[in-house]
């Protein structure tokens, strides 16, 4: 098939444009892509965020405990003395 000058001038800028939608379709691809691992890594430091939050909080917690407890055993042997100084 033979084509004529117009027909060429056409497909040459049909073909133009297919590399043009090509390059942006790539791009879009790439920013999206960026997008997604930006999207995971501060969701990821959220989570890590909420995690040292969770822990210093059960820390807190087991501190909290522990006093209750130290306390608690303050005050028995306390009881315990003055019972027996009694």
């Amino acid at each position: 098939m033979k084509l004529n000058i117009q027909q060429t001038i056409v497909l040459a800028s049909m073909v133009q444009t297919l590399h043009h939608i090509q390059a942006v379709v790539q791009l879009l691809t790439m920013i999206v892509v960026v997008i997604n691992m930006l999207i995971e890594y501060f969701m990821t430091l959220k989570v890590n965020q909420n995690i040292r939050e969770y822990h210093l909080l059960l820390k807190l917690l087991l501190l909290h405990r522990l006093l209750h407890r130290v306390n608690k055993l303050k005050l028995q042997m306390h009881q315990y003395y003055t019972d027996k100084l009694q």
